[in-house]
């Protein structure tokens, strides 16, 4: 096939196209044109489920000598539930970062944050290593799009000018829940 036949082939019909035009740099429903308070809290609201996220990685260490003996299991095994939330966190974005594109940041936020809590809630109240283990891992992967996610949603309510400052303080936040866990 030469270059003429190609070009045909891959041609969009001119009725396939939408004729309607957006000014999106306007539009009221883009977040770089909500109000500054709201631009501010969504920020502080996403950096925030970032730490809790981190922390929640993190809080379960210094429980593993006390997991061990509650369940009367080795060191290692009690352990195991710290890797797994990490292992949590990075299977999460597989789905959350495709459902935050078709369907939305927010309403990935929304649905994800109350399941990752459950979870932890269910990992806290657990009768078994089994039982923890497994709500370890599941809070980690509802976990993960406050962290996949919470960059693109601060790109999208931040002009380039401020994106940088933006992003700094939303990258730096998530460290401390790691450290202070």
């Amino acid at each position: 096939m030469d270059n003429d036949e190609y070009e045909q082939s891959t041609t969009v019909p001119q009725h396939a196209l939408v004729s309607e035009d957006v000014d999106w740099e306007s539009h009221p429903e883009n977040p770089r044109n909500f109000s500054l308070q709201r631009r501010v809290a969504s920020t502080v609201a996403v950096t925030f489920l970032a730490l809790v996220s981190t922390l929640a990685a993190s809080i379960y260490s210094p429980a593993h000598a006390e997991v061990s003996e509650e369940f009367n299991v080795s060191e290692v095994v009690a352990i195991l539930p710290l890797a797994l939330y990490n292992l949590g966190l990075a299977f999460g974005p597989l789905v959350g970062a495709p459902l935050s594109e078709s369907c939305g940041r927010k309403v990935v936020f929304l649905s994800t944050t109350p399941i990752f809590a459950a979870f932890t809630l269910g990992a806290g109240l657990s009768r078994s290593v089994a039982g923890l283990n497994v709500c370890r891992f599941f809070a980690g992967v509802f976990a993960s799009p406050a962290i996949s996610n919470a960059s693109a949603t601060i790109i999208d309510y931040t002009a380039g000018r401020y994106r940088g400052v933006s992003l700094a303080f939303y990258y730096s936040i998530p460290f401390f829940g790691a450290v202070s866990g």
